[in-house]
């Protein structure tokens, strides 16, 4: 059996690289969140080994993220697996890993680590509609955050495969899908047999045409006949709801923090729900902004007990829309986000 080298797919995620027009911060990185009193460093020298520092003594969540224009081209149902070796000061400060599956999707997982450099890793498979992903670490708790490094493996398939437009495997020959471990979409180039129309003109005389017992045919691109009423009405079928569902673990804890946001300027009706499964009391509540800058409560804070689950719905419309949560000790929630389009 032919074997294959695992290969990093983060661009720079060892952090040596420098951009032209910005040789203070590592290329293909950016900063995100954050107060006044948060600072980032870029530790090490141009030989390496090199890390990033976040000193984040107050305030909301700080954190590193790519940059959009180098994600890593992913596919639907590949699996991956993602390595950070980071450690904090003083240990065990409240951090978190987060990937964004393209536009579909978020996975969220608080991290505490150790006082020493510690690999951890993570591991899923993309969802329906994934084309990209873009990877987020920062630190939510006070305290210092050192990432050394980042890292991300294709472990299925292993072979790089063209991908089309919508993310699909995509193969020229059916001999290629011997390449491939396990089922997935594909789709095959090879020669079609094309429509042929044949026009005529007819010399003979015919009878007249009467609605009473005479009728016309229309067929779709596809040869489907198209049905009408007795009324001559044409029969249409109205496509089905789309279905839209996350699912988010979180901690909430004595600052308050947020969940990831959600764009609802498509959606035509979603709520989220909230579920304690911790032994602690949880105070939420949503809030909503137009630009995810501004944010405003949309509703009075709930106290969700333990074993609780909470349905949230906005009150108000803006574009965007996240929970709110805080605790007086380390609790566990899960945060569910539904929609239909």
């Amino acid at each position: 059996m032919e074997e294959y080298d695992l290969v990093d797919q983060i661009y720079n995620g060892d952090f040596l690289l420098s951009h032209i027009d910005r040789p203070y911060f590592p290329d293909g990185w950016e900063t995100m969140g954050g107060n006044l009193s948060t600072t980032w460093e870029w530790l090490g020298s141009s030989e390496g080994p090199r890390a990033i520092s976040i000193n984040h003594p107050n305030g909301p969540r700080a954190s590193i993220v790519q940059s959009v224009d180098v994600p890593i081209l992913a596919g639907v149902n590949q699996r991956w697996e993602f390595q950070i070796l980071l450690e904090s000061n003083p240990a065990g400060v409240m951090s978190y890993l987060k990937i964004y599956l393209g536009n579909i999707a978020q996975k969220v997982s608080t991290i505490y680590p150790t006082g020493e450099p510690q690999l951890i890793s993570k591991i899923f498979t993309t969802p329906a509609g994934t084309g990209a992903i873009r990877v987020e670490v920062g630190v939510i708790g006070n305290g210092q955050l050192i990432i050394h490094e980042v890292r991300a493996y294709r472990l299925y398939p292993l072979r790089s495969l063209k991908l089309d437009d919508q993310g699909q495997v995509y193969v020229k020959h059916v001999e290629s899908i011997g390449q491939i471990q396990r089922p997935v979409s594909v789709r095959i180039v090879q020669p079609l047999p094309l429509p042929v129309d044949f026009k005529a003109t007819i010399t003979e005389d015919i009878r007249n045409l009467t609605p009473l017992r005479d009728g016309v045919r229309i067929y779709d691109s596809n040869s489907n006949l198209i049905e009408s009423t007795p009324e001559g009405a044409i029969k249409i079928q109205m496509a089905s709801r789309r279905f839209v569902t996350t699912e988010e673990s979180v901690t909430a804890g004595s600052v308050e923090l947020y969940s990831s946001s959600k764009d609802v300027s498509e959606l035509t009706i979603y709520s989220c729900a909230i579920k304690n499964r911790g032994s602690t009391p949880v105070i939420i509540h949503l809030e909503i902004s137009p630009d995810e800058v501004n944010w405003v409560a949309d509703c009075k804070d709930l106290e969700l007990v333990p074993g609780q689950l909470e349905v949230l719905v906005p009150q108000l419309f803006l574009r965007y829309f996240r929970v709110s949560y805080r605790a007086s000790n380390a609790t566990p929630l899960t945060i569910w986000f539904q929609a239909q389009c």
